[in-house]
């Protein structure tokens, strides 16, 4: 099941996630010189994208699976031994 150490790693890959999604955007303002767009992920109010934005970061820093919109949750974690956690 997820310990206290679990929810803190998510959340900071979370963070992590967004961040960097953030200077992604920045930078494409920024290399293009765009003008009327505001260069940061809260431009942004599709709940699909930033659940997306953090899955991908999910698949390769946590140690379980993470699904996009399982049962009534935005996201399940699977192990390999017990499955749905």
């Amino acid at each position: 099941m997820f310990g206290k150490d679990d929810v803190k790693q998510l959340v900071e890959c979370a963070k992590r996630a967004l961040e960097a999604e953030n200077r992604h955007l920045a930078s494409c303002c920024k290399e293009h010189r765009w003008k009327g767009y505001e260069p940061s992920i809260c431009a942004r109010w599709d709940e699909r994208y930033y659940q997306f934005v953090i899955w991908r970061e999910w698949m390769s820093s946590f140690r379980l699976r993470p699904e996009l919109e399982w049962g009534h949750h935005d996201f399940g974690f699977f192990d390999n031994e017990r499955g749905y956690v």
